[in-house]
């Protein structure tokens, strides 16, 4: 531990908190914020010698590493586009660029796609309908409004009608 500025109220060491000149040797050399809990001081804050700074972790590998529960109180922003936001009873996620699709990602793969025109995709990342899936479907109940379309084929306009189609054949 380095050299250090201590602030102490009423002349009790169990109510003071530090700022220290952290690094020894060879070590990234930064400052630590401490306060005291209870008659316990203990490191909250570091900036390290790499300029990371670490709340509730003493060595930060980011540029903002925080081990902790994070509250904002309205909304969240990443690259500058707000990314979550909370409104009434409303939790929105994804970008306030009208241009952005929202993709979410499994074993490092997207596994489902928003486009920004509102096509949902599961296992592709290019819906060309409300819906589409590319993959296996299973279903207890569908209801439909519309044409279901099961195959290769395009849907058919006819209203609550279901098309099944195996290479380009029709069974209705």
């Amino acid at each position: 531990a380095g050299p250090a500025i201590e602030f102490v109220t009423d002349g009790s060491l169990a109510k003071r908190t530090l700022i220290r000149h952290e690094g020894e040797g060879s070590n990234d050399y930064g400052l630590g914020f401490f306060t005291t809990n209870n008659g316990t001081i203990s490191e909250k804050v570091r900036f390290d010698g790499d300029g990371n700074v670490g709340i509730g972790d003493t060595s930060p590998s980011y540029e903002l590493d925080v081990n902790g529960t994070i509250n904002a109180i309205t909304r969240f922003r990443l690259n500058n586009q707000t990314f979550a936001d909370f409104n009434s009873d409303t939790l929105r996620v994804g970008s306030s660029n009208a241009a952005h699709a929202l993709a979410l990602k499994a074993g490092a793969a997207e596994r489902v796609t928003i486009l920004s025109a509102g096509n949902v995709g599961i296992g592709t990342t290019t819906p060309n309908e409300a819906l589409t899936v590319n993959g296996g479907i299973s279903a207890a109940d569908i209801n439909s409004f519309g044409t279901i379309s099961i195959g290769n084929t395009p849907a058919y306009s006819q209203t609550r009608a279901i098309k099944v189609h195996d290479n380009g054949t029709q069974y209705a």
